[in-house]
C-alpha cells in the first residue's frame, strides 16, 4: 500500500462482500460482473485458493450456492 490503494485481502473482501450481496438478491440467478485483470485476478484466488492463470481477456464462469463461490470455468 505504498501509494495508499487497497491491499489484496482489502480488495478481496470488498469484493466478496459486493458480489455475495449481488447475487443473494431475489431473481439473480444469472450475472453479467465485468472488471478489469487485476481484481478478476483476486477473486479467482480467493474462490480457487490460487493456482489459476487465465489468459488476458479471458471470460471467468463462476457459481454461486449457499453463500458460496465456485470456479466453472473459463
Amino acid at each position: 500500500m505504498a501509494f495508499g490503494g487497497e491491499s489484496e485481502v482489502q480488495l478481496q473482501s470488498r469484493m466478496v462482500a459486493a458480489l455475495s450481496r449481488i447475487m443473494a438478491r431475489p431473481q439473480h440467478d444469472c450475472v453479467l460482473a465485468v472488471s478489469h485483470g487485476s481484481a478478476c485476478q483476486e477473486f479467482l484466488e480467493y474462490v480457487t485458493g490460487g493456482g489459476e492463470l487465465p489468459d488476458n481477456g479471458a471470460v471467468l464462469h463462476f457459481g454461486y450456492c449457499d453463500g458460496a463461490f465456485s470456479l466453472l470455468g473459463w
